[in-house]
């Protein structure tokens, strides 16, 4: 993507929604995730505020891609708007750095969702840059979850068990 000068342009592309929902249609959200991780870790030549723009939105798609890759490339493109929308809203034009850089992303995020007739009344989704919460994993599809009085979690599955967890 690089050779001939075109680094400007891959940086571009990279913060451009039209791209990204392009790479997810046609090569899947893991090829997302490799191509920001790749600008993120191998373009050191990148300034302090794009380099860790770069990182935040790889973040991002790295939070979203249980339910992106759970999609078919075409639902998990439609989806992406809202993942990012939902996950680096709303933007401080004053504070700079990474705002600014991601200010194109969301207005397009924004226009694409007024054409859906979608509209975000708050912003419930995960930021990136904080620890990644704990995966719950199970041998069997669970059919009931509670949150116990004392904070824990109680889930129980088709195989008949109830299984106690530490929500912390």
């Amino acid at each position: 993507m690089d050779e001939g000068g075109k680094s400007a342009i891959s940086m571009q592309l990279l913060f451009s929604l039209s791209w990204q929902q392009l790479t997810l249609k046609y090569r899947g959200v893991m090829a997302l995730i490799a191509d920001l991780h790749h600008r993120w870790e191998a373009d050191t030549w990148l300034d302090e505020h794009t380099r860790s723009a770069v990182k935040k939105l790889w973040q991002c798609v790295q939070l979203a891609a249980g339910g992106l890759s759970s999609s078919s490339r075409s639902d998990a493109a439609d989806q992406l708007p809202l993942q990012l929308f939902g996950r680096l809203s709303p933007v401080d034009p004053n504070r700079g750095g990474d705002d600014i850089i991601f200010e194109g992303l969301l207005r397009e995020c924004e226009g694409w969702l007024q054409q859906k007739h979608l509209s975000l009344v708050r912003f419930p989704l995960k930021k990136p840059g904080g620890p990644l919460e704990s995966v719950l994993k199970f041998r069997e599809r669970v059919t009931a979850l509670v949150v116990l009085p004392n904070g824990r979690l109680a889930s129980g599955s088709v195989d008949k068990t109830v299984r106690i967890w530490n929500a912390t």
